[in-house]
């Protein structure tokens, strides 16, 4: 996570203190690349299962069950998405569902899924390579525009995570 406060920080180290599998990692408050400390992660990542969450964003207490859930009942998928709940500056939420595989924002280069609203299978990650470290922005979208063509992905119509719109601004 890229986050310091107090809270998610007390979090992740009571977590780890209880599981040896979590092995939490603090990132640099609005790192201009944060392509380059998600590539890092995945370097040391060990699980089958590959997600990433930026530090404003959350994931539902529903996110691993059902994603990875699916994926573990289906071996032949590479990568499941799901929609997002996008809350904005003013607190207005709304649901989003759009399926990467099938929206014609894909080929206009527009970001309408979120790298945090997908699972991907570690075997999978690695033949699509890693986020693209030479533009400073949407890294997520750049790798979902070279791993969809390449992978099966699944997109399942549930929110299962939380998205904060900041419109311009960068976190």
């Amino acid at each position: 996570t890229g986050s310091t406060t107090p809270e998610p920080v007390a979090i992740l180290r009571a977590a780890a203190a209880a599981d040896v599998r979590i092995r939490p990692t603090f990132g640099v408050k609005n790192i201009d690349q944060p392509a380059r400390f998600w590539n890092n992660m995945r370097d040391r990542t060990r699980g089958r299962y590959i997600g990433i969450l930026d530090d404003d964003n959350t994931k539902f207490p529903t996110f691993v069950e059902r994603l990875a859930g699916y994926l573990d009942a289906h071996p032949d998928v590479d990568m499941v998405t799901c929609g997002m709940l996008v809350t904005d500056k003013t607190g207005s939420a709304r649901e989003h569902r759009l399926n990467a595989t099938t929206t014609p924002e894909i080929i206009d280069d527009r970001n309408t899924i979120d790298g945090g609203s997908l699972l991907i299978r570690r075997e999978a990650f690695e033949r699509c390579g890693y986020y693209p470290l030479d533009i400073r922005t949407n890294e997520d979208w750049a790798f979902l525009r070279r791993a969809i063509p390449i992978l099966k992905v699944v997109h399942l119509d549930e929110i299962h995570v939380g998205y904060w719109f900041h419109g311009e601004a960068r976190s």
